[in-house]
């Protein structure tokens, strides 16, 4: 090599060296953003929510078992939701979400979502509970024993000085009114992704639904984790969710087909079960 055009190929090499660290460097953040759920971050691929979905291996195992799924709902439409139902104090759902992290002594594992059913009487919100399969019908008076019933530990009740009755006669609950209900993830201000899948999933479910005439629940979920394999939804009461649903592929079709007909779990976009059983 010259020595004329040695130092050229120096500060050639330098830049190039510079550049690629720099894109590793982007790339690598925009994927730590990605997996962390920040919305603003698309997803790597748009074979990640609109074409076939990817292998079983990769969706097993993403969901973590629970005790208790409680689903709030008189929520309104989830387009109105902001990012964390939790964040409104005055809440039912986060009030009641309050309670039990105070009076889970036990240690159950409970996830609380919000739903956009309506409630069924004035001034009582109804609280579905699975694997109970069970709603509960609560005010303002009755939630904390409410709280206590399903944290369902000694320390809870020592911890209720109120006079609140007990137990659960207090309240107005009934078996679920129907045989399946399905939650799918459209908290849009939560996860674009789920904003963008979960009305479709929604509607194609609900038309399959209305033609069968079975008793059977469709609603839109708040946030119930894995946006990063949406659309999600969760069937219960077999608990059992599901990941990258879309309308366009075949995965969506076999679940609806599975549901109304008392097929088995779709291994190839099944991410587990809510339950140890």
């Amino acid at each position: 090599m010259s020595k004329a055009f040695a130092p050229h190929f120096s500060q050639g090499l330098l830049l190039f060296t510079l550049s690629s660290a720099a894109l590793y460097l982007v790339a690598k953040t925009k994927d730590v953003r990605r997996r962390k759920g920040d919305s603003s971050i698309p997803p790597s691929s748009p074979k990640s929510i609109d074409n076939s979905p990817p292998s079983v291996s990769s969706l097993k195992g993403t969901v973590k078992a629970i005790d208790m799924h409680v689903i709030v709902c008189g929520m309104g439409a989830a387009s109105t939701w902001p990012k964390r139902l939790e964040d409104d104090k005055q809440s039912v759902l986060s009030r009641l979400s309050q309670l039990l992290e105070d009076f889970n002594g036990g240690g159950k594992r409970i996830k609380v979502t919000g739903c956009d059913l309506p409630n069924t009487l004035q001034g009582f919100t109804d609280i579905i509970v699975y694997p109970d399969a069970r709603v509960y019908r609560v005010d303002d008076e009755s939630m904390v024993s409410l709280a206590v019933l399903l944290s369902d530990s000694s320390s809870a009740k020592s911890k209720v000085l109120s006079p609140t009755p007990w137990p659960k006669s207090v309240f107005k609950d009934e078996p679920v009114p129907f045989e399946h209900l399905v939650l799918v993830c459209a908290h849009a201000n939560r996860d674009k992704r789920c904003g963008r899948a979960g009305p479709a999933i929604i509607e194609a479910i609900t038309a399959e639904v209305s033609k069968s005439g079975k008793s059977i629940k469709v609603a839109a979920s708040s946030h119930i984790g894995g946006h990063e394999f949406a659309g999600t939804c969760a069937i219960y009461p077999q608990g059992d969710w599901y990941g990258h649903l879309t309308v366009k592929g075949s995965a969506l079709s076999e679940v609806i087909s599975s549901l109304l007909h008392g097929g088995g779990i779709i291994e190839r976009c099944h991410r587990g079960c809510s339950f140890d059983w």
